[in-house]
């Protein structure tokens, strides 16, 4: 278990979707994680993120100080609900626009010796969140790596996944509903269908 300067998000909102934001300070961690909260996903940390490793899986949590806390540029520290962890299924470099490939090989990040897939992003982009969302989606809906960033609209991805444990909440609303229908997953798979309404198209 250790503890590194970054912020996370449960991308759709319960233990399986976690998203680790990596950069350096004011390149738009906060800002995206904001964005990502706004289209339907649910802090997990901002600024710092417990990681750590179980059943093969890295897993983010936040410092109990920070549970609930995000900063939002302008307005100060906020506080918000928060889920006390989510399995990372992604990380995301934030990047400036002109570092970014329009079609990237696709690559792997090791933390405590789990890959995990990485992609560029630049914070500053409208659809920066939009593409976050579809990568996740399609890595929970695929299994795999191959086709996670460079996809195709109406191919086939694979099976869903099997389910998710409950995840608790730091400051959930009562009968929140944290788990992601398989609905929701086939909409980021690439499929072609429109998300449910909830999931990215409030």
């Amino acid at each position: 278990m250790n503890s590194m300067h970054a912020t996370c998000v449960s991308v759709f909102g319960n233990s399986d979707s976690g998203c680790l934001l990596l950069g350096p300070s004011g390149s738009g961690k906060s800002d995206l994680a904001l964005r990502l909260i706004d289209a339907g996903g649910v802090l997990v940390a901002d600024d710092r993120v417990i990681i750590s490793t179980r059943d093969n899986a890295l897993i983010a949590s936040p410092p109990p100080l920070l549970a609930g806390l995000l900063e939002i540029r302008g307005l100060g520290v906020m506080t918000m609900d928060c889920v006390d962890h989510a399995r990372i299924r992604l990380i995301v470099s934030l990047k400036d626009a002109a570092m970014i490939e329009r079609l990237p090989t696709i690559t792997t990040q090791s933390l405590d010796g789990i890959e995990v897939p990485r992609m560029l992003v630049d914070a500053g982009k409208a659809s920066a969140a939009a593409r976050v969302r579809w990568a996740v989606g399609h890595i929970m809906a695929s299994g795999r790596l191959e086709g996670v960033l460079t996809l195709v609209p109406g191919r086939p991805t694979g099976d869903e996944p099997t389910g998710d444990e409950t995840v608790s909440a730091c400051h959930a609303e009562p009968g929140a509903d944290p788990e992601l229908s398989s609905d929701a997953i086939q909409a980021y798979s690439g499929r072609g269908r429109r998300p449910p309404r909830g999931i990215g198209n409030e």
